[in-house]
């Protein structure tokens, strides 16, 4: 409004000075500087005007028009004339990304009463379909992003992180953060939050920092997995070796002994009789049996 003001006191003044031009006296310097500071004054005039009068509205994004502090039309993108005094404020309709790391992680509280910082990012974007509504309850871009994204964005993590016990171990192979699963809670609860306004393309948690005492309670839990997993383990291998042993015993006959002495004594070139069962009788020899015949 300030500008359409000034624009029309520049073209009044430069009518002034050019109008008033013609009643000094024809051929004076005075009248000709008069002439011309008018006309100067006029083209910067009608040039701020052509600016004033002109609004360009990016792509992926809706304009709402104010005229006099009221909202009059949404606009598309692309090139547009509006009245000077229109203002136009412009509402991107393209993906977000917010990111909250190192020190503008999420404090939360969790199911265990401990507290942690979660870090954590959200993909969304603005429904232009409904910019009026959305213009008429937040005003300008900002507002959406931090009334009705942040702020739902902070209660809705804090409500699910309050279901969350990372100490609640039903079964040592379960233990850990399944952050996928509460990221999907997250984005679930977020889009009951922001309704049809807003469209929550994906929630993503990297990584929770737990307070002191919770992360040092879950190094325990974890040791105490890795021991129980080692006992489960060794238990396992007992097993399979004492039913290896029993398969071996069965094995061991008789036929199956004689057959490991034959392969010995065949590589050691010596006599095969002790290997058969009863053949420890010792082998009698006949010397000079022919001559006493």
């Amino acid at each position: 409004m300030f500008l359409t003001v000034l624009i029309i006191i520049g073209i009044l003044l430069g009518l002034f000075f050019v109008f008033g031009s013609a009643g000094m006296k024809a051929g004076t310097k005075s009248k000709g500087n008069a002439r011309l500071t008018g006309i100067g004054i006029l083209l910067v005039s009608l040039v701020v005007l052509g600016f004033a009068s002109a609004t360009i509205v990016q792509p992926r994004t809706v304009g709402v028009k104010i005229a006099l502090g009221k909202p009059t039309a949404v606009i598309g993108n692309g090139f547009h004339l509006k009245a000077p005094w229109e203002t136009v404020e412009k509402l991107d309709g393209s993906v977000q990304n917010d990111v909250y790391s190192s020190n503008s992680a999420i404090p939360v509280r969790l199911g265990n009463n401990g507290k942690a910082n979660v870090d954590a990012s959200i993909q969304w974007q603005l429904k232009t379909d409904d910019a009026m509504s959305v213009f008429l309850d937040y005003r300008t871009f900002e507002g959406i992003q931090s009334n009705l994204v942040d702020r739902n964005f902070r209660a809705a993590l804090n409500e699910v992180m309050a279901t969350y016990d990372p100490l609640a171990y039903t079964d040592p192979a379960d233990g850990g953060q399944d952050l996928e699963g509460l990221a999907k809670s997250v984005r679930t609860k977020m889009q009951e939050k922001v309704g049809t306004q807003i469209d929550i393309r994906s929630v993503t948690l990297p990584i929770i920092n737990f307070d002191e005492p919770t992360q040092n309670r879950i190094n325990e839990l974890q040791a105490e997995t890795a021991k129980t997993r080692i006992a489960e383990q060794r238990k396992q291998t007992s097993a399979a070796e004492a039913e290896a042993n029993k398969i071996l015993e069965r094995s061991i006959t008789p036929e199956t002994l004689t057959s490991k002495c034959l392969d010995i004594v065949a590589e050691s070139g010596k006599s095969p009789i002790g290997c058969f069962p009863g053949g420890g009788v010792q082998p009698i020899t006949m010397v000079g049996g022919d001559e006493g015949k």
